[in-house]
């Protein structure tokens, strides 16, 4: 009797002992299952709120780029007295707002051009004087895309031309240039630049590769407005021109330049080929001076073009072929 009871307890405890094991797997196995969902579900309300926080943030950062044309005014109003350190630190302040096109309108305001531009003096002597040309250019350069600010900066051109362009630093130079550069690039400001052709050509003669590079892209500019080409062909060029021209095409060192060089020669060719009565011009004339080159020019291309391929600015090839194409098929204008 008691071997029978003791085995029934046996099996009763260890059927206790199963269900519970079985019983607590069962529990372990549904709080895994609800703590993976749980997570689930807040991984995706985390996404939901980062995307929305993501989003408030993109709005507040546009809104802190945001500047009145009262604060514009405020902070050019203290160039004026501002030293060195704090001249730029203002500068660097308009430059960042120049960067988001809502902000030009800002800029607009015949005050704050006027005392922008009247900070401009080139030739002036000193090392604060030329910090504040480059830096004033610089920020005009930006403001140009706005076509109201362009009106009136085309204006202040011929002032500028006035200076003694040979005697500035390359950073002024360099700022010079791409703010009349700008200026080129649109049809409605071309003739503002065009009209000093022979000053542009002049800065060829600088050493600095820089300086070249962006009177070349100032001539390039120019030469892709048929209005301003008459103006390019006419103007009066030194006898040290042309030599430059064919040190560019002979040298292949700077390949940026180079590429502008062979743009800037075909539409000349171009627009000379269909306008024969620019030939009349000074004898001086760029017109006269491509003219007499043309030879050097197509033997130079000649040599340029089995090259050619193996520079890494692919323009080069197809514009040397271009060229060589327009100077064999040239016409001289007879009279």
């Amino acid at each position: 009797m008691f071997t029978v009871r003791t085995y029934l307890l046996g099996t009763v405890a260890a059927l206790a002992v199963g269900a519970y094991w079985i019983y607590r797997s069962t529990y372990i196995q549904r709080k895994k299952s609800t703590q993976g969902n749980s997570t689930l579900r807040l991984v995706f309300n985390n996404t939901s709120v980062d995307k929305a926080q993501h989003q408030n943030e993109e709005r507040r950062r546009s809104r802190d780029h945001t500047v009145s044309t009262v604060e514009v005014e405020h902070l050019v109003s203290l160039l004026a007295s501002s030293n060195t350190t704090k001249f730029l630190k203002i500068m660097k302040t308009l430059l960042s707002f120049t960067s988001f096109r809502e902000n030009m309108a800002s800029f607009r305001s015949p005050k704050t051009l006027g005392t922008l531009t009247s900070h401009i003096l080139l030739g002036g002597d000193g090392a604060f004087l030329r910090t504040v040309n480059t830096s004033v250019l610089n920020l005009l350069s930006n403001l140009m895309v706005d076509d109201e600010i362009r009106q009136y900066l085309k204006k202040t051109v011929d002032n500028l031309f006035d200076a003694n362009l040979s005697g500035l630093t390359e950073e002024e130079l360099v700022a010079f240039l791409r703010f009349v550069g700008n200026l080129a690039l649109l049809e409605d400001s071309c003739p503002a630049v065009s009209k000093h052709a022979a000053e542009i050509y002049e800065l060829l003669n600088s050493k600095s590769a820089l300086v070249q590079q962006q009177v070349w892209t100032v001539l390039l500019n120019l030469s892709c407005d048929p209005s301003s080409l008459p103006d390019l062909l006419s103007a009066e060029v030194s006898a040290e021109v042309i030599p430059n021209i064919l040190e560019m095409l002979s040298a292949n060192e700077n390949e940026l330049i180079l590429s502008k060089v062979l743009k800037f020669l075909c539409n000349t060719y171009t627009h000379l080929s269909t306008h024969p009565k620019l030939a009349q011009g000074p004898s001086e004339s760029m017109t006269e001076r491509l003219l007499a080159v043309r030879p050097d020019l197509q033997l130079q291309a000649t040599l340029l073009l089995p090259c050619a391929p193996s520079l890494s600015n692919e323009s080069i090839f197809p514009d040397t072929q271009r060229l060589l194409e327009i100077l064999k098929n040239f016409t001289e204008p007879v009279f």
